[in-house]
């Protein structure tokens, strides 16, 4: 009922009517709050009295068609009403406003002391803030303040509005992070745009006490009257606050004093980190403009007042590149231009590390090339480096790694923020992070620093210090937060190795909550709807790979099987996506860590009484992926990993009878079966992929489709073994569960794309060509849906359909998808096999159109592909056929 949301507002409760709540008993919590104040108020009326009873009639100028306006809580109206002609009782505020004329000013009876008296215009107040001469960019920021401001044109309908005949300030608020130019644009702006306003105030906003000192010296400088040293904050306050309102002042013209049009102001109000200090200062009248520095994002929170302004991004590495190029004095290098570049993408584009990088650059007398160097040698000694040349921008902090004040941060804040210096800074899942709240004592999560914030109040608390001191960003539509990539650097740079270690440990356990895991064993692996989730957490496990696989590799660090299972899954998806190679690295050091935990008995390093099946599943899921990238980069026929696999679940079956192991020993049997078949023993690959198919039908209530791989490379098999009709026998009752259960336009899985190539080769095989090309067109249709145009899946598919349209004649169709295949060829590494018969295909179809010329190009590019493949065969591109480009392509990809 009584709130009125006024600044120092406190609230009693009060159980009295109206007419008792003035009676206020000593016990009273109350009655504490009154005596503080009135104690207050007497120590602080002597020095009020003073200055407001001074004569007025000595001391003010007093202009015609002025009115008295007042705001403090000393009246400037008492014994008005007598008629006596007693003297008024003036304010500090209204001492400074254009009070009520007697008569008009008499210039020639000493009006040129009076006015000598008053503010001289135009008024500067910017203490030791100096121009930065080296100030560079953000011209959009300052035209945005111009715009806002006034000074540009802008829409009417985002005009200020003025009312009862006085001007309320505009303002706007630059927020960010340390280092990033707030401070720099507000000096920027002060200084370039000071002659379109009549006084200009830098004041350092950051505490109470600064501001009060600061008003204390301003008030003295915009007063015409004597103001006491030892005047109070709040009076000082209220005469700046006066002046502000009603500006008056001189300016001299040829020796002489006269009275100005006043015109507006500029008050930069730099560094306000706290709201509560803000808005007790902020001026509220006056025909001025404010312009707000802080990390806290004011705008973005709808804070009162401080709807209009922007939040500050770091430089673009173009952008960045200009700025250390040219304060380095080394643009005449030879490559200067990408080195600048790649040198402000390292550093974030934050513009006060590229100020001190060039400082250092200069100073060490570096190249930059050396600079490049010596910062991936050792970045966290030039994290350190603080310029003997000082400048404006290092009056913020002094070097990289102070700029942001993390150990002022809260202890859980600081436990946040290093967890997110080890994952990657830009789509940071929120529910990832939050994972703890549904079961906070879990076990699994002992590993998480004692002051991580698990329940859900700490995290918000956490988040929102991160928030308000600008080293995160968060998108509230996606739930994810983004943190600035030098800020993290520098925070985990600060850890020791063990420090490093336990945080990527207890990451791994919040992304392993998250993570869509699959294996090769998995039933739901290759559907369509795991790629997008996956590829929302990938990039963290990529990032945790880069902070240990080499302390993994020299065996500074084991790891945890939690990272292990997480880099085993994720080299599975890599298998999905078309990068053998990446599922090669990632596998190994999966196999690495995993193999160590079984054999030290870590096996469970959430809880301690968890047996090794987990970790030994995921182990042979190791030895899995590298067999099966082995095949698909050639490195070896992968034989050796999958006999291992093979071992690891004869074990499991003889130790823990899982049926899921049995169902994973039908896969590894279809896997060794594709290793023979890398090593054209096709006859042996054969039986190898029918005791995987006898195996997935001995299994009780197998899952839906399990055995459609080795049905696809049954059928594939016997059509290079010239056998037609066993592969229609084998691949037929696979199509139809698919079909019958999936649909035939089917796109969530890419087993029916793969299914339905294999049934258009056996169409082929048997010269239906119209059919063949069918089904070519759906399965490319499927694969394209799920793994898109550059995937080697994509370009088989692409090739296939290729061949269709060629076999009825249609080559300008097939010359285009064989343009598609060549361009997903070429598009990763350990396709050139394929990428080499598509350019002899293309080149036939050419020449069967009578160019012989572009054929002739196509010819030699194919021809110089297959010397690096077959290095001893040097026959001409007349002495080959069909079957010497096909034998080169893997079978699975013919």
């Amino acid at each position: 009922m009584v709130k009125i949301d006024t600044k120092g507002e406190t609230l009693f409760g009060a159980d009295k009517d109206h007419m008792g709540l003035c009676d206020i008993d000593e016990g009273e919590p109350l009655y504490g709050r009154v005596v503080e104040f009135f104690s207050a108020f007497v120590q602080q009326a002597p020095k009020a009295v003073e200055v407001a009873l001074r004569p007025a009639a000595a001391q003010t100028v007093r202009y015609a068609n002025a009115n008295l306006r007042t705001r403090s809580s000393v009246s400037s109206f008492a014994m008005k009403s007598s008629g006596q002609n007693e003297p008024a009782i003036y304010t500090p505020e209204s001492t400074l406003s254009n009070v009520t004329s007697q008569a008009p000013l008499d210039l020639e009876t000493g009006a040129g002391e009076i006015l000598e008296q008053q503010v001289r215009l135009p008024f500067s107040h910017t203490g030791s803030v100096t121009r930065n001469r080296n100030f560079y960019g953000r011209i959009a920021e300052l035209e945005a303040i111009d715009c806002a401001f006034g000074l540009t044109p802008r829409p009417a309908q985002e005009e200020d509005e003025e009312a009862e005949g006085f001007a309320t300030p505009k303002t706007y608020a630059l927020s960010g992070m340390a280092g990033i130019g707030k401070t720099e644009i507000a000096i920027e702006y002060l200084y370039s745009r000071r002659d379109r306003f009549d006084a200009v105030i830098w004041l350092y906003a950051d505490t109470a006490q600064k501001m009060g000192a600061q008003f204390s010296v301003l008030a003295k400088e915009l007063s015409h009257v004597p103001v006491p040293d030892s005047v109070d904050d709040v009076s000082a306050r209220d005469i700046v606050r006066g002046w502000l309102a009603a500006p008056a002042g001189h300016r001299n013209e040829h020796g002489q004093a006269v009275q100005a049009d006043v015109g507006t102001w500029l008050m930069v109000l730099d560094n306000a980190e706290q709201p509560d200090v803000l808005y007790e200062w902020l001026p509220d009248q006056g025909p001025g403009c404010i312009l707000v520095t802080s990390r806290i994002p004011y705008v973005k929170e709808g804070a009162y007042r401080l709807q209009r302004g922007q939040h500050l991004e770091p430089f673009a590495p173009s952008v960045g590149g200009l700025m250390l190029s040219e304060l380095s004095g080394r643009g005449g290098e030879a490559g200067a231009v990408d080195a600048s570049r790649r040198i402000s993408d390292v550093l974030g584009g934050v513009p006060q590390a590229l100020f001190l990088m060039s400082a250092c650059i200069r100073e060490h007398q570096l190249t930059l090339a050396d600079f490049e160097q010596w910062y991936e040698h050792d970045p966290g000694q030039l994290h350190g480096f603080r310029a003997s040349m000082a400048g404006p921008q290092t009056a913020h902090g002094s070097t990289i790694a102070t700029a942001w004040a993390i150990e002022k941060l809260g202890k859980s804040t600081v436990a946040l923020l290093r967890l997110l210096s080890v994952l990657d800074p830009d789509r940071i899942s929120e529910s990832m992070l939050r994972g703890t709240e549904t079961e906070p004592a879990s076990a699994e999560l002992d590993v998480l620093p004692p002051d991580y914030p698990r329940q859900a109040a700490g995290y918000f608390a956490a988040r929102s210090e991160l928030l308000r001191a600008s080293l995160v960003v968060r998108n509230m539509a996606t739930g994810e937060l983004r943190a600035h990539r030098l800020v993290l650097d520098v925070v985990r740079l600060q850890m020791d190795h063990n420090m490093l270690y336990s945080t990527c440990a207890a990451a791994a356990v919040l992304l392993s909550r998250a993570w869509p895991y699959v294996s090769g064993t998995d039933p739901d692996r290759n559907q369509a709807w795991r790629v997008p989730e996956a590829e929302r957490y990938a990039p963290h496990i990529c990032r945790l790979e880069a902070l240990l696989g080499q302390a993994i590799r020299d065996g500074r660090y084991n790891g945890t099987a939690t990272i292990g299972r997480l880099l085993c899954s994720y080299g599975w998806h890599m298998t999905e996506r078309g990068a053998p190679a990446r599922t090669e690295a990632l596998s190994s050091l999966a196999q690495r860590i995993l193999q160590k935990a079984v054999a030290g008995g870590r096996a469970g390093d959430e809880d301690e009484d968890e047996d090794e099946e987990r970790t030994t599943h995921w182990l042979g899921e190791a030895h899995h992926n590298l067999s099966l990238a082995a095949c698909h980069t050639g490195s070896s026929s992968g034989a050796r990993d999958a006999e291992i696999w093979q071992d690891i679940l004869r074990g499991r079956i003889a130790k823990y009878g899982r049926p899921a192991d049995q169902l994973a020993l039908a896969t590894a049997h279809n896997q060794m079966g594709i290793c023979l078949a890398r090593q054209d023993r096709y006859e042996d690959a054969l039986r190898s992929f029918q005791l995987s198919l006898a195996g997935f039908r001995a299994c009780t209530d197998p899952p839906r489709f399990s055995g459609t791989f080795p049905a696809i490379s049954i059928s594939l098999l016997c059509l290079l073994l010239r056998r037609p009709g066993q592969a229609e026998h084998y691949l037929m009752p696979t199509l139809l569960e698919h079909e019958r259960h999936l649909g035939p336009d089917d796109t969530t899985t890419t087993e029916s794309g793969h299914i339905w190539r294999a049934m258009g080769h056996i169409r082929r095989g048997q010269h239906r060509f119209t059919e063949a090309l069918r089904y070519h067109e759906r399965a490319l249709t499927n694969i394209r849906a799920i793994v898109g145009d550059k995937h080697h899946f994509s370009g088989d598919s692409f090739y296939s359909v290729a061949e269709d349209l060629m076999q009825i004649g249609d080559l300008p169709v097939a010359i285009q998808n064989l343009d598609c295949a060549i361009e997903a060829f070429t598009a990763g590494p350990h396709r050139d096999a394929q990428a080499a018969r598509a350019l002899w295909t293309k080149g036939r179809a050419l020449r069967m159109m009578g160019n012989e010329q572009d054929s002739g190009q196509l010819f030699r590019e194919a021809i110089e592909r297959r010397h690096k493949l077959v290095p001893g065969d040097r026959r001409s591109i007349n002495e080959l056929s069909d079957n010497d480009w096909t034998s080169l392509v893997f079978y699975w990809s013919r």
